[in-house]
């Protein structure tokens, strides 16, 4: 069983079965010749939010509710669907969506069985964090942070694809790679007024951990520049995109690690575990949610499925068909 207690959160007690039960687990979208489908047909083609609609910091979020992966008004959304359309949309393996969807409730302190509206997602220092490479930092204080890309900073970290650490030669000037995330990183955290604590540091390498791994090409993993700024900037998938490979909680460990290791090096310090820092010098209330984030969900940890495939989202595909009756 297990039974979660932080400041402030106090969830019912749960079995791993539980757990499985709030997420959703249908077989991965088909095209034609049984191959993935692109996640930007059909019912999931791109629609831009109407004004009543609600929307996040958070582009994977929103570009799931452009698609209608999640409900298009970003309203009223249940854990499952959430961990579905992290599945559907981007390839995220089940236990890896129900980990990051879990992780999230706990960060902005609610139970799982509330559902959320996007908007929720904008509490400062919940998910969301300073220093990022496309939003304003929230100076001013208050609860909920800024929402609109800054087209400045956004354009800045597109153009480290044409002049950043990843230029090796006149024909390799179009990619955006590990090495210019980390760069833009280190600027953006020594600009910010109030940098990331450690554990908001976690979650953003581990933002762009995932985009590499997901959308990134070849071993290197190089992301097109194009593809990044329509994500970031529109919230809308690559025209004609599909997931290549289930994306697991190691993955973006690994790949996140690799991000830290560069960041450590250009900053000149000496490597150091993340997470062990993290539990050493974090404050009370940061080592008590990483220490509840690591009880809790050690059980989900341990049992990463690597067999069930993604889900296509009934509940959200059936909306979006309403919707564009």
């Amino acid at each position: 069983m297990l039974v979660w207690r932080i400041p402030t959160l106090r969830l019912a007690s749960m079995s791993i079965a539980d757990l499985r039960h709030l997420s959703s687990n249908p077989h991965l979208a088909k095209g034609q010749g049984n191959q993935p489908r692109p996640v930007d047909e059909g019912v999931h083609a791109f629609r831009p939010p109407a004004d009543s609609d609600l929307r996040s910091v958070c582009p994977a979020l929103n570009t799931l509710a452009n698609h209608s992966y999640l409900p298009h008004d970003g309203k009223n959304i249940k854990f499952s669907t959430l961990s579905g359309a992290l599945q559907a949309g981007y390839g995220i393996s089940p236990m890896f969506a129900d980990f990051l969807v879990l992780g999230g409730y706990i960060l902005l302190r609610r139970s799982v069985l509330t559902p959320l509206d996007l908007h929720d997602i904008n509490q400062h220092n919940g998910i969301e964090h300073n220093a990022s490479v496309a939003h304003d930092d929230d100076v001013d204080g208050s609860k909920f942070a800024p929402t609109q890309v800054n087209p400045a900073l956004l354009h800045k970290f597109i153009r480290k694809a044409y002049s950043g650490p990843s230029l090796r030669s006149s024909e390799d000037t179009s990619a955006i790679t590990v090495e210019d995330i980390a760069h833009t990183r280190v600027a953006r955290e020594a600009q910010s007024a109030a940098p990331p604590d450690a554990i908001h540091a976690e979650i953003a390498r581990g933002e762009f951990a995932m985009v590499l791994n997901i959308f990134g090409r070849g071993p290197a993993k190089q992301l097109n520049p194009k593809d990044v700024e329509v994500w970031l900037k529109d919230n809308r998938f690559p025209p004609h995109w599909t997931p290549t490979h289930q994306e697991h909680l190691w993955d973006t460990v690994n790949e996140s690690k690799k991000m830290r290791e560069l960041m450590q090096a250009y900053r000149g310090e000496e490597p150091h575990e993340s997470l062990s820092s993290i539990e050493k010098h974090g404050g009370d209330e940061v080592k008590g949610i990483f220490t509840a984030m690591r009880k809790s969900l050690g059980g989900l940890l341990e049992k990463v499925d690597h067999s069930r495939a993604s889900p296509r989202v009934p509940e959200a595909e059936e909306q979006a068909k309403k919707s564009n009756l």
